[in-house]
């Protein structure tokens, strides 16, 4: 059995798995299981890098279930019908046949249509999911941060990178629920745009001027 991943789930995933695999480091630090070896560490990225690629994206494959339920504060339920309302909005003229719960249907339709159009379409797929990681990744390291404080003297630098970390948390999940309706709307707009001729907007049949015929 052959296993397939392409660029935009390679890095969708590597990315924020490389930010799960230093929350869990700093788990270990935190709880003693494990000692700070600057030495250690730089020669395990040395000579095992192709291994930590592969943990990464393991590590954010494994985590990212769990990452949509951080995900749900960013982007409800049923943000497909939010979005077909959208496109039903901005464009009232088009009629379509299609539904919201049809948009994996559509999706698929438009990859063996034109993989340019469905690769465009994917890359706002690949950006939600490694936000959406990431997100969850800097939640995780902004709890530790926090947990470190109360365990030692709660220094107010604990506090303030916890803080920060929240607020880069917020910040990508935004981002990553921007990626997500565009990926939305992108599937439905290219969906009608295949069932539209030029007639549609411009009526009757267009012909260029003949040269020399414009009149003195």
């Amino acid at each position: 059995m052959s296993i397939k991943i392409n660029l935009y789930d390679f890095f969708a995933y590597t990315v924020p798995g490389s930010l799960y695999l230093i929350a869990t480091f700093y788990f270990c630090l935190i709880f003693g299981v494990l000692n700070l070896d600057w030495q250690l560490i730089r020669e395990t990225i040395k000579d095992q890098s192709l291994l930590l690629i592969i943990l990464s994206y393991l590590a954010g494959f494994t985590f990212d279930p769990i990452s949509r339920y951080w995900y749900r504060r960013f982007a409800p339920l049923g943000l497909e019908k939010i979005m077909f309302d959208v496109f039903r909005v901005a464009h009232p003229d088009i009629n379509v046949k299609f539904t919201p719960s049809d948009w994996n249907i559509l999706h698929a339709f438009i990859r063996r249509q034109n993989i340019e159009e469905y690769s465009e379409i994917e890359k706002f797929n690949a950006n939600k999911v490694m936000l959406r990681n990431t997100s969850f990744s800097l939640l995780l390291m902004s709890i530790l941060t926090l947990l470190r404080g109360v365990m030692t003297s709660f220094y107010i630098w604990d506090f303030a990178v916890a803080v920060l970390l929240l607020c880069l948390s917020l910040i990508t999940g935004n981002q990553a629920a921007k990626f997500d309706k565009w990926f939305f709307l992108a599937i439905y707009e290219t969906m009608a745009a295949y069932g539209i001729e030029a007639s549609d907007f411009v009526p009757g049949k267009i012909t260029s001027p003949k040269r020399g015929s414009t009149k003195k």
